[in-house]
């Protein structure tokens, strides 16, 4: 299963886009010695061999139509795009108010793209599938939080000593904490499983949040859910666009998560599952 690079550069932890770059080309040099900067010159469609070398060393600016063939070569993906294009023009900025704008963009930006995700060290955050939904009720049940309420509040079935044993591994893991007014918060605003699932247990996590869904989608109303199903054909193109697609409305409901937090008070636990597979096989697998 592919995984993303672990090592590499992120390029939403940069506040200049010339120290990404110099980054980014040492890291992918350590991984292939054929790196160089004339190997980039050609892969962005360059005739000038030590183009990148200038940019990087700040000898030129990065003008607007390179920012995208740029993008390209370093494969980043839509948002990221965005925020690699933001970030190049608020480094190259003569003015505050042109500074700030892009500035303000990359804030934004950044909610989206750099959710905070669970590497799980303790394998009982995947194995009780529950943990993150124990962990978001606590919060939502306020002073009422026993777990006679919390039990009472959800709407699956826990027992009590699945509920006593969750908040535990919960506050030892360092993902919940109680206060002293007797409320409990989270350590950690937003938990992802991420872009790409490394791991059996949050294959086996996913899977039964799935399970779950059918209960809901029979017996919930309406007004307390929101369920859709399509199936599409595609060309190979449209369904990794697909792909980006998801995971960046994932990003955007975290995102949202995340600036609503402290405006108001929270009032429900909700869970989103989003699928995409294919049902057919490629015509040369089928041919076998």
């Amino acid at each position: 299963m592919e995984t993303k690079d672990s090592g590499a550069p992120r390029l939403v932890q940069y506040d200049n886009y010339r120290g990404y770059l110099r980054d980014w080309y040492q890291h992918s040099k350590s991984l292939n010695s054929k790196v160089s900067f004339r190997f980039l010159s050609q892969r962005t469609g360059l005739k000038s061999p030590n183009y990148w070398k200038l940019i990087m060393e700040g000898d030129r600016k990065l003008s607007n139509e390179m920012i995208p063939r740029f993008a390209r070569t370093l494969k980043l993906e839509d948002l990221e795009s965005h925020y690699f294009h933001h970030l190049v023009l608020m480094n190259q900025a003569e003015g505050l108010k042109e500074r700030a704008l892009h500035a303000q963009h990359l804030e934004d930006l950044k909610k989206r793209l750099a959710p905070m995700t669970v590497d799980a060290p303790n394998p009982s955050f995947y194995t009780r599938w529950y943990l993150p939904i124990l962990r978001e009720t606590a919060v939502v049940c306020g002073r009422k939080n026993s777990i006679e309420e919390i039990q009472k509040r959800l709407r699956i079935e826990l027992s009590a000593g699945q509920i006593e044993e969750g908040l535990g591994i919960l506050i030892g893991g360092g993902y919940l904490q109680k206060n002293s007014d007797a409320t409990y918060s989270q350590t950690l605003q937003l938990l992802s499983t991420g872009d790409r699932v490394s791991s059996a247990l949050a294959s086996q996590y996913i899977s039964r949040t799935i399970e779950e869904s059918v209960p809901a989608l029979e017996n919930l109303t309406s007004k307390d859910r929101e369920f859709a199903a399509q199936t599409l054909s595609l060309n190979h193109e449209q369904f990794e666009k697909l792909r980006v697609l998801a995971r960046e409305f994932r990003k955007e409901a975290l995102a949202l998560s995340k600036t609503e937090v402290g405006k108001t008070p929270v009032e429900r636990v909700v869970q989103m599952n989003l699928q995409i597979f294919s049902l057919t096989r490629p015509e040369e697998e089928s041919d076998l």
